[in-house]
């Protein structure tokens, strides 16, 4: 899903710079990978997540978008095989 809308977007190589960095945080920021695993993260986290990333780096919208539909689907966690797949 990820990549067929980046690629819809022309946004491939951005996207992709993206969830490389996602996916060195996973591996290592131990709060990011607990961050992942907890299956309580609702929207406010997320959010906040989200506006710490961003605090850091730029990103692409859709990465982001990306990152909100993983938490409400309770998939946060498999955010290092998604980057990995990417």
């Amino acid at each position: 899903m990820l990549f067929s809308s980046a690629s819809e977007q022309e946004s491939l190589f951005t996207v992709y710079e993206d969830v490389c960095y996602l996916k060195s945080l996973y591996e290592n920021s131990e709060s990011f990978n607990l961050f992942t695993k907890n299956a309580g993260v609702g929207a406010k986290e997320i959010r906040e997540l989200n506006a710490a990333l961003e605090s850091v780096a730029t990103f692409h919208p859709l990465t982001m978008k990306f990152l909100e539909v993983l938490a409400e689907n309770k998939r946060l966690g498999f955010i290092k095989d998604i980057c990995t797949r990417y």
